[in-house]
């Protein structure tokens, strides 16, 4: 997967899910304004991307292509 040059700064990422989870049990959670965070991005390509500086530390752990090519914006 390659997200060269996306721009990620409104993404909805889940968090507080498990492997069960199907994307009802997700929608609801939206839908009550539960914050959530959670994506799975092993392996993309993210040279170029521009994403929210407060996700640095959680897409660090994810062991993407091109971290240090990433655009990180306040």
């Amino acid at each position: 997967m390659s997200l060269i040059i996306a721009d990620l700064r409104e993404t909805v990422m889940i968090d507080g899910t498990t492997g069960d989870t199907d994307m009802a049990d997700i929608l609801e959670k939206i839908h009550r304004g539960v914050i959530i965070k959670y994506v799975h991005l092993r392996n993309a390509d993210l040279a170029g991307t521009a994403i929210n500086d407060k996700w640095k530390a959680f897409i660090k752990q994810q062991n993407v292509k091109n971290f240090d090519k990433i655009i990180w914006v306040k």
